[in-house]
């Protein structure tokens, strides 16, 4: 693996609840090098954003967790974690399907020719202030076919290409790499800036459910605290991710 340090710990499981949930426990009880990732070939609780469940056919795609320790970076920062995660999982599937459109749906799903491939869920333990550890768990469809979500597809789907998940998890690692360095550079800026460019439907008319409404709006994007500002008849609004979601419509 080409990278200094993070993923060169690897775990690997045949079958787990979740591999967060494998994470977490890893750090209350012994050491771990910042870079290790956990991956499974099936998981059996696994979690997406919003309390959804993540469903994933055994040996078929990749289920993955990597630890990461910022020490220095605050929870008022939190959101660069699940941007540059996204940003990392974003650039791997590009590199790996070439010719496919791949963008980041607010906050942090994967698209891939308009249809959902992947998704982030960070979950960070605080101390002080402080982000201590950040676990970054990443699914990607990778071989499955078939999914009960009509808006869900897989890199085989779209490149009619069977890929291995190690080699995905490789390059994932190393944009990973790529970007937490430039986070601990405080590259803010850099950061927001490569995400917003990236953003699905940034430009075009989109649903967003909010306040128990669906609003039409144009003209997505992201801010520094992680919310989304947009245009509504006219006018500019912002909402945080616990307020709106952006439909698939």
């Amino acid at each position: 693996m080409n990278t200094l340090f993070i993923g060169q710990n690897k775990i690997t499981l045949q079958t787990i609840d979740s591999t967060n949930n494998y994470a977490a426990k890893l750090i209350k009880v012994s050491y771990v090098p910042d870079g290790t990732v956990i991956m499974a070939q099936t998981q059996t609780q696994g979690r997406g954003q919003r309390s959804n469940v993540w469903h994933s056919e055994p040996h078929m795609n990749l289920l993955c967790s990597f630890i990461l320790q910022p020490k220095t970076l605050g929870t008022d920062k939190s959101f660069y974690m699940s941007a540059m995660s996204a940003l990392a999982a974003k650039e791997a599937i590009q590199e790996v399907s070439p010719q496919s459109d791949v963008k980041i749906k607010w906050p942090n799903d994967i698209i891939l020719n308009d249809k959902k491939v992947g998704g982030i869920l960070i979950e960070n333990s605080v101390v002080k202030g402080l982000i201590k550890f950040g676990i970054i768990g990443i699914g990607v469809n990778v071989n499955q076919s078939e999914f009960s979500f009509s808006r869900a597809t897989s890199i085989r789907n779209e490149t009619n290409k069977v890929m291995d998940s190690d080699f995905l998890l490789k390059i994932i690692s190393e944009k990973l790499e790529k970007w937490y360095l430039i986070l601990l550079r405080e590259g803010y800026h850099d950061i927001i800036t490569a995400y917003n460019k990236t953003l699905w439907k940034r430009d075009l008319e989109n649903k967003i459910d909010m306040e128990g409404k669906s609003l039409v709006v144009t003209s997505l994007s992201v801010r520094e605290d992680g919310s989304i500002s947009f245009s509504h008849k006219g006018s500019l609004k912002t909402a945080s991710f616990s307020e709106a979601q952006i439909s698939y419509e």
